[in-house]
């Protein structure tokens, strides 16, 4: 669905939870109740392990040394599950949460946030992810559940919790970091291979967030107030760091995540006998009883067919089966040969969808649905292959049958909102946006969604009011291009073109959004088409000469670009794009003109500098190596 991947789609893989508590009672002698109590999660990539590593310079900053602590291995591998078992204190057989799809935390599980409060904490929750969105039964017990805190960077969220425990009374707040997850819900259990370029970056980010948490609770003048424990849960090696002065001879063989909820209640000052974790504080040299890992979430999406699962896998992270039209021959055979797999037969229906079979790919996911009715993620996978194929009404229908307490609710109320505005009744999609928003906004796009359906609620109504507003036809197309409802936006456009038949500005839009579609063989005979009507619209030429270089058609592009430039200066894009035509035909010395004059007029893409394949032949010029050290770039790279 167009705008609301989730960020740092690129990776997903365990979950890695902090737990924050710092001033813990000591053995052997009375210690004052904290005042202050910080619980951080962070979901980590597969394949990273963490042991306690990344909490360790955070934690120097604070009054306390930590201890660590085994974690013992329960099968709790994604992030909801693990949430539900850390703030509700209990395992799945008790939650009967075991996936991130079926049911949210049931009521009459024990509650962290619940305890913490009956204590006299005010409460917050700053979830970082939008399957943990506020109708998921977490957000029992908190009094504030911050909806809008997974459209924040962690940066931001850690501004929120600092802000909190730097108010009056006692403070809890539960902050969630998050290291990115594919767009596609389905997937977030698939350990792909990170790139690690990705994995530095947002570990540097999280760490970063952590240090400056860390850094400012230990200024805090409260800071032995602060309750601080840290669970890391990772694909290999996990472990609780506990912190406290004098906690050497507290040493528990191992814990889980069910664990943290009574440890914090009961150094909070409460009763943690609700729990079926043990208190940790009470559990020196006890070791959990061990069980085999239970793992009912690939149980749930493979089936019988889990054989099948490394095969998939593999396809899916083939960059040589990147495109549609190569993963769709690949995974024919595969759900052939594993037709009992629910997640093959999601995929194979997915890689139909995007090729473009719309009727057999909508058979697949029906008998997908019918086949295996818990299996939710096939609805949401669903709705948007027939809100990519103008079904917004079905979608809408499909999208009910995801209960309100999944953790999937979040991810299908914002579709919902779409599949409103693709039908332009505004007023339905506003107030479903307005209502997905209370369960949590999912990312940045989605944040800004409500005000651009106004918007284009205004826009509809203003074109209703006077058909004849070439104008008003435009600019409503426009705002529906935005939102990414591109078959929606085009009949407007075809109206203004014959309510404007002397203007190329009409095809000049129409074209903008077949670019934006990925389709320069329409754009470039719409915009020929517009350019006939008025050979003087540079925009037209400018965006001409652009689809016809995406056509292979240098020539004719460079002719269109040079022309427009001719009759004014361009962008510096425009005049980086030039360079490139002239370097490939072999004009040097042309090529580097061009590039002068586009770094000269603010063009700084370093990236398309260092490694566009059209300037290879000039990279070797010393006014070339000059131009990189104008944008801050050594010639030697």
């Amino acid at each position: 669905m167009p705008g609301f991947s989730s960020r740092g789609g690129r990776f997903r893989g365990l979950p890695v939870f902090l737990l924050i508590l710092l001033a813990l009672p000591l053995p052997g002698r009375a210690a004052a109740a904290p005042t202050r109590i910080v619980l951080v999660t962070i979901h980590a990539a597969p394949g990273l392990s963490f042991g306690g590593g990344l909490a360790r310079r955070p934690l120097a900053r604070l009054p306390a040394r930590p201890l660590h602590i085994p974690v013992s291995d329960s099968g709790v591998t994604l992030p909801f599950p693990a949430a539900a078992e850390l703030l509700s204190g209990c395992g799945s057989d008790r939650t009967g949460v075991r996936d991130e799809a079926t049911r949210g935390l049931p009521a009459s599980t024990p509650s962290l946030a619940v305890a913490l409060k009956a204590l006299g904490f005010h409460t917050l929750a700053l979830p970082g992810d939008p399957l943990m969105h506020s109708g998921s039964g977490l957000a029992r017990g908190f009094e504030r559940y911050a909806s809008l805190a997974p459209a924040l960077s962690d940066s931001a969220r850690v501004d929120s919790a600092l802000a909190w425990t730097g108010l009056a009374g006692r403070r809890f707040v539960w902050l969630e970091f998050s290291l990115g997850y594919p767009a596609e819900a389905w997937r977030r259990g698939d350990p792909f291979a990170a790139d690690p370029e990705v994995v530095g970056e947002l570990l540097r980010d999280v760490e970063s967030s952590l240090d400056r948490l860390c850094a400012a609770l230990g200024r805090d003048a409260r800071a032995r107030e602060v309750l601080i424990a840290i669970a890391e849960v990772g694909e290999t090696g996990s472990a609780f760091s506990l912190a406290g002065a004098e906690l050497r001879d507290l040493a528990p063989r191992d814990a889980r995540l069910r664990d943290a909820a009574p440890t914090i209640v009961a150094a909070a000052g409460g009763s943690p006998r609700e729990f079926e974790g043990r208190n940790l504080l009470a559990a020196s040299g006890a070791a959990n009883p061990v069980a085999p890992p239970d793992h009912p979430e690939l149980r749930r999406s493979w089936g019988s067919g889990a054989a099948c699962r490394p095969q998939l896998l593999q396809l899916l992270t083939r960059s040589d089966l990147g495109a549609d039209s190569l993963l769709r021959p690949a995974l024919d055979s595969l759900a052939t040969r594993c037709a009992d797999s629910p997640r093959v037969a999601l995929e194979h229906a997915v890689a139909l969808s995007r090729g473009g079979s719309e009727a057999i790919a909508a058979r697949e996911f029906k008998s997908l649905i019918a086949a295996h009715p818990d299996y939710l993620e096939a609805n949401l996978a669903y709705a948007d292959h027939l809100l990519r194929f103008r079904r917004f009404e079905l979608s809408r229908v499909t999208l009910a049958a995801i209960p309100p307490q999944s953790p999937l609710a979040a991810l299908a109320a914002w579709r919902v909102a779409f599949a409103f505005a693709g039908d332009e009744d505004f007023p339905s999609a506003v107030g479903a946006a307005r209502a997905a928003g209370k369960l949590a906004v999912v990312n940045p796009a989605a944040l800004a969604l409500e005000p651009r359906l106004e918007t284009l609620g205004s826009l509809h109504d203003a074109v209703e009011r006077d058909p004849d507003d070439a104008a008003a036809r435009i600019a409503y197309a426009r705002a529906l291009g935005d939102l990414g409802l591109y078959d929606v936006a085009y009949p407007q456009l075809h109206s203004a073109r014959a309510l404007m038949p002397d203007s190329a500005e009409p095809d000049y839009w129409l074209a903008t959004l077949l670019m934006a579609q990925g389709r320069p063989q329409h754009a470039a005979p719409t915009l020929e088409r517009g350019l006939a009507r008025d050979s003087t619209h540079r925009p037209s030429r400018l965006l001409l000469a652009e689809a016809l270089m995406e056509l292979g058609r240098r020539k004719e592009a460079r002719a269109q670009l040079e022309r427009a430039l001719r009759e004014g200066p361009g962008e510096p894009r425009d005049v980086f794009n030039l360079a490139c035509l002239r370097a490939t035909e072999g004009e040097t010395s042309g090529a580097l003109d061009a590039l002068e004059r586009a770094v000269e007029a603010g063009y700084a893409d370093r990236e398309s500098l260092e490694h566009d394949p059209d300037l290879a032949t000039v990279r070797g010029d010393p006014r070339f190596a000059a131009l990189l050290k104008r944008v801050g770039l050594s010639p030697t790279r």
